[in-house]
């Protein structure tokens, strides 16, 4: 039940109520209770369908029976453990909610930071565990309702409240046909309240609550209140609902929260994003907007309002408290008829076989212990029934009469245990089709079937999951709707404050994200960035389920296609197997492997795959990328050589040049040399022959000159007395000679060899030779 939260809103939703000419009226209420009551008799057909999985599957008539028969009830419940094989797929295959921006993807960032909000509000409320309660309905009667509000207690853990509740709470238009029922004219929610309950809820009317509790029979007293309460009495007790709205004995009161819509004709304001909202003249924002640019035209459209009544009375009549468009149920829709929208389940198709179990194992139970009597009249001294238990008993004793039986009497006692054979046989073949009407095969429930090989296993169990495909559409539809409303609820919480949140993601490390906030603009105004108002979120499922038994099933994948891969392959992906196990240690050994093999690059877009395709392409990108550094580095090297081999052929051509450089000077000094030395011993030629010639040269001269002769490259004095002088002087004195060595020596000298082929390190006797 939904409450107000403070006096003031009280006394403001009852003005509106009064001045409201949008406000529901009782007659309208009891057209829509009229309505209500003539919709198919499909409640009661649920509640027995629920009976069925509960294992309460015979009346009080059939007992009756059976014991007059003699038959025992002999119930076998396959509905109930079918069913838990579905729910367990739910549990199983959940999928967490994910926000997305619906159009601009510049708002990712507060998309991010309204999905981690979410799931906080998804874990704090429970709600994966009301939407399972839900999912049951939906799999049992073929209808389950979630409600999506505010909660009314201050002290609770979460402002928010996601509860399942029963279906035979919830009373909608029948004449709806969207599965969300944003056509459906009202929805009434009708609950049992404690009268004092509801005194704190209405404390305005708590005198008259408690009258009725109290079983007033004069009503006169509300027209002593100038309320919604005063109205015509007469109408009043022409209520349509047969069993009341107060309870005397028990002290309770009937309180219907009725959530209706009013269609209405106003203009309405187009902002240049395509966001659409109502247009308030008197807004100063709306009327900026308008000059901007923004489209102002009238349209039809519904509101959602909200009123309460006890009973025929109303209580508090005010538009919706809420930002959505939508009623705060949302219905989990199984199967639906065809022609008339009645929901059904699973249950429906097969009680009529869960009937034929239960019977068939009474009668079998009943054939084992039964027996037939042929007996002529008389033959004993006790009477039928007295024969009748007696034969029943294991330890029997029957006198019978030899007077009879000599007379040709019979005392036959049979059992007919080939027709108890039979029908187990039959019992057996309903067992099982008993499963395959409800689409349910034995390999889905994990339970041995005809099927012996892996594909065929896996065939049955895909084809039992193609039978449900529909129902978990629904399932999904109206998870994704509860989705959208939860976070309706928290946007309009945050507001325009500006609030930070760390945003944590698989495969990536934290970031901080800022929405609302606050920026100074140029003209010294005020701006928000990353507005939360602004933005155009949607709730959708995630791709992949986050269970337990799907980690480890990914898990499985992911190492078996590590393995796989080659060894220098393989460290480019440990960090993907280590962050998905379950070890608690996984993130610092995540963190501690990547930067130790260097794998993250510090820009926080890895993320974990989520499949093994997305863990393949991930694979061959990283052996890519790979393949792409190795050739780089391989040019890099083969840039590197070539440099190399320039520098070498620099230094080469270098050193030819400096050798060539230096063998031409050589030869140059060579031929200077060999041109002086051959001049110089062409003037001492000429110099001898001149001294020969004359008649007054000494034979000491000749003596000297001939001893002078082999040191070549010396000059000759240039005046033969001062050289003879000095020869004289410096020379001892010679001793005498033989003849022919004296002319030897008075020989003229050789001509000195070339020197244009010798190396440079030759010594002047290896030159002369």
């Amino acid at each position: 039940m939904q409450t107000l939260p403070n006096k003031a809103a009280e006394v403001e939703a009852e003005q509106a109520t009064e001045n409201d000419p949008l406000a529901l009226q009782p007659i309208e209420l009891a057209n829509f209770i009229e309505e209500v009551r003539r919709e198919p008799p499909w409640r009661r057909i649920a509640n027995v369908e629920a009976d069925y999985y509960d294992g309460n599957q015979a009346d009080t008539d059939l007992l009756e029976q059976l014991e007059s028969l003699g038959i025992a009830w002999a119930p076998e419940n396959i509905v109930g453990p079918t069913i838990d094989a579905v729910l367990g797929l739910e549990a199983k295959t959940r999928l967490d909610w994910k926000v997305s921006p619906s159009k601009d993807k510049q708002y990712q960032d507060v998309a991010e930071a309204i999905n981690v909000r979410l799931n906080e509000a998804e874990r704090e409320t429970n709600a994966d565990r009301a939407q399972s309660d839900a999912y049951a309905g939906q799999i049992k009667t073929g209808l389950g309702w979630i409600e999506v509000g505010r909660e009314s207690d201050p002290f609770a853990s979460t402002p928010y409240r996601v509860e399942s509740v029963h279906r035979n709470e919830i009373f909608w238009d029948w004449k709806s046909r969207k599965p969300d029922l944003s056509d459906a004219r009202y929805l009434i929610r009708k609950r049992w309240y404690d009268v004092e309950v509801a005194a704190l809820a209405f404390p305005q009317y708590a005198d008259i609550l408690r009258g009725l509790a109290n079983g007033i029979d004069d009503l006169s007293i509300l027209a002593e209140y100038n309320s919604p309460m005063r109205l015509d009495l007469q109408a009043a007790r022409q209520w349509p609902f047969d069993e009341g709205f107060y309870d005397t004995v028990e002290r309770r009161v009937c309180i219907y929260e009725v959530w209706y819509r009013r269609w209405v004709r106003e203009k309405v304001l187009r902002l240049p994003n395509k966001r659409v909202i109502e247009y308030d003249e008197k807004d100063q924002r709306h009327q900026a907007a308008q000059q901007m640019g923004a489209q102002v035209f009238e349209a039809i459209f519904p509101k959602v309002r909200l009123a309460w009544y006890v009973g025929p009375y109303p209580m508090m009549d005010m538009p919706s408290p809420y930002k959505h468009r939508h009623f705060p149920y949302v219905p989990f829709w199984g199967r639906r008829e065809d022609l008339t929208g009645v929901p059904y389940g699973l249950i429906r198709p097969m009680k009529p076989m869960q009937d034929e179990v239960n019977a068939r194992n009474s009668k079998q139970i009943w054939l084992l212990s039964a027996k037939r009597i042929t007996m002529t009249e008389g033959v004993t001294n006790d009477d039928v029934e007295t024969v009748r238990e007696e034969v029943n008993r294991p330890d029997a004793v029957i006198v019978l009469k030899a007077e009879k039986l000599h007379a040709g009497g019979r005392f036959e006692v049979e059992t007919d245990f080939a027709l108890a054979g039979e029908q187990y046989k039959v019992l057996v073949d309903k067992r099982q089709a008993l499963k395959n009407v409800a689409g349910v095969y034995a390999a889905f429930e994990g339970q041995n079937s005809n099927a012996h090989s892996g594909v065929a296993l896996d065939t049955l169990v895909e084809q039992s999951t193609q039978t449900l495909a529909v129902i978990n559409s629904n399932q999904r539809y109206a998870r994704q709707q509860v989705g959208d409303l939860l976070m309706s609820l928290i946007i309009e919480d945050i507001g325009t404050d500006q609030q930070t949140v760390t945003v944590e993601a698989p495969g990536r490390p934290p970031r901080q994200v800022t929405i609302n906030q606050v920026l100074e603009l140029d003209n010294g105004m005020k701006g928000l960035t990353n507005s939360v108002q602004q933005a155009m979120l949607k709730v959708s499922l995630s791709d992949v389920p986050s269970t337990t038994s799907y980690r480890k099933q990914r898990l499985s994948q992911l190492t078996d296609l590590t393995k796989s891969l080659p060894p220098q392959i393989q460290a480019l992906v440990i960090d993907f197997v280590i962050g998905a196990t379950d070890l608690p240690e996984r993130d610092a050994i995540v963190d501690r492997l990547r930067a130790k093999l260097q794998l993250d690059d510090g820009s926080g877009n890895a993320q974990l795959p989520k499949t093994p395709e997305q863990l393949q392409q991930i694979v061959m990108q990283a052996a890519q990328q790979a393949v792409d550094k190795a050739g780089q580095q391989f040019e890099v090297q083969i840039k590197k050589k070539e440099s190399e081999q320039k520098d070498r052929e620099l230094d080469r051509k270098e050193f030819e040049a400096n050798t060539a450089r230096i063998t031409s000077a050589y030869d140059a000094e060579t031929r200077r040399m060999n041109v002086a030395q051959v001049g110089s011993y062409n003037a001492e030629t000429a110099r001898i022959k001149v001294n020969n010639d004359d008649e007054h040269i000494s034979l000491e001269h000749g003596i000297a000159m001939a001893n002078a002769a082999p040191a070549l490259g010396q000059a000759a004095p240039a005046d033969p007395a001062n050289s003879q002088a000095s020869d004289t002087a410096n020379t001892p004195a010679p001793q005498p000679a033989a003849p022919s060595q004296a002319m030897s020596q008075a020989a003229p000298p050789q001509p000195p060899t070339q020197l244009s082929d010798t190396s440079p390190g030759a010594s002047p006797a290896e030159t002369t030779q």
